[in-house]
């Protein structure tokens, strides 16, 4: 019989988030966390964390309407039982909460951009955390580290097309990272 898992078992940036403060610069926004929401917004006071969830990983209900994917309910993954499922990202580092990542999202333009509400949710996750990657877990259960260009690669909504590297406009600070996954 296997043991029950804990939280031992488990790693998160959350001690690497508050040494960020204390030796990186203040405007370097890699390690950033989102929250601590009050309540107000959120149902859950004081939460605040350092990962995000693919919100194309979930099985919305009729009632659940999110303005900018409207028309797209044919992107949702609804179950982890999916072909490909290694391919489809669940949850991964990121300094917002949730993010609907579209594969003609542009990458940040600057190593220290923080995504405001009309940037591309993209830029919630192309963050370099961990030396020009991340890490994610998947809907097969695997986990692992993603260059920051392989964002591109993954399948994060059921239609992703298949997207050439090549054509897309890489900022200066992502010249050389990551493309594995």
């Amino acid at each position: 019989m296997s043991p029950a898992p804990t939280t031992a078992n488990l790693s998160c940036c959350c001690a690497l988030l508050r040494r960020s403060l204390l030796f990186r610069r203040p405007e370097d926004l890699s390690f950033k966390a989102w929250g601590v929401f009050n309540g107000d917004i959120w149902p859950c006071a004081g939460t605040y964390g350092s990962h995000g969830i693919n919100s194309w990983a979930q099985n919305p209900t009729s009632e659940v309407e999110y303005s900018d994917q409207q028309g797209l309910d044919h992107y949702y993954w609804r179950h982890p039982g999916v072909k490909g499922a290694g391919y489809a990202p669940l949850l991964l580092d990121a300094n917002w909460i949730d993010g609907w990542p579209l594969h003609t999202d542009t990458p940040p333009p600057t190593r220290d951009t923080f995504p405001h509400d009309s940037a591309p949710n993209m830029w919630r996750f192309c963050i370099d955390r961990h030396v020009g990657k991340i890490k994610g877990v998947f809907a097969d259960g695997t986990k692992r580290k993603i260059g920051l260009k392989a964002l591109w690669l993954i399948r994060w909504y059921r239609e992703w097309p298949a997207v050439d590297l090549e054509t897309i406009e890489w900022p200066e600070w992502m010249e050389n990272v990551g493309e594995d996954f």
